[in-house]
């Protein structure tokens, strides 16, 4: 169900944000087709990332959302 693990992605991200947990909102919201929000969070996302096999991952969920937006 992934409002409900969006709503708990959200909380945690309150408490404590981290790049971890703005991808997994990014990720809930694009299978919840909010691509809007999706792309948002994965720009959160890729701020700051320095392995490159996990900024190319992101990068391309962005290119994936990106027309969408």
């Amino acid at each position: 169900n992934y409002t409900v693990a969006l709503e708990h992605f959200l909380a945690s991200n309150r408490l404590s944000a981290n790049r971890n947990v703005q991808y997994n909102i990014a990720r809930a919201y694009e299978q919840l087709g909010r691509f809007p929000e999706a792309y948002r969070y994965y720009v959160g996302a890729l701020i700051g990332e320095s392995d490159e096999k996990t900024k190319k991952g992101v990068e391309d969920a962005i290119a994936r959302v990106a027309p969408k937006v």
